[in-house]
């Protein structure tokens, strides 16, 4: 899957779970990649997709999987987006946190589907 198959994946199953989608941006824009609420809390979740190819067509590595070197690259560039993230917004609670965690274990669970 590339990152748009990813973004497209990911905003399904949070549709399905009952969010709104506010945001939902291509590999080609720039920005938070997933931005949803929870129509019944009002809870924000912002997501930043990686994919595990490039999604660029006519590039050369399109299609193929990411090398290991490249994988490293871009979950260290992810992981470092959502700290800057965290760092820019309000403090997350023990029960957002423990939502979060739910709804993050149901989606790799319906991703093992694929």
């Amino acid at each position: 899957m590339d990152e748009n198959d990813v973004v497209n994946t990911v905003c399904e199953h949070l549709e399905a779970q009952g969010f709104v989608i506010l945001q939902r941006l291509s590999t080609i824009e720039k920005g938070i990649d997933i931005i949803a609420k929870d129509s019944s809390s009002g809870c924000k979740l912002f997501v930043e997709a990686k994919g595990g190819t490039s999604s660029r067509k006519g590039s050369a590595r399109f299609g193929k999987p990411h090398t290991q070197a490249q994988v490293f690259n871009r979950v260290a560039k992810g992981v470092f987006t959502c700290l800057q993230l965290r760092a820019n917004t309000l403090t997350i609670n023990y029960l957002e946190l423990c939502w979060l965690c739910r709804i993050l274990n149901g989606f790799v669970l319906s991703l093992s589907q694929y």
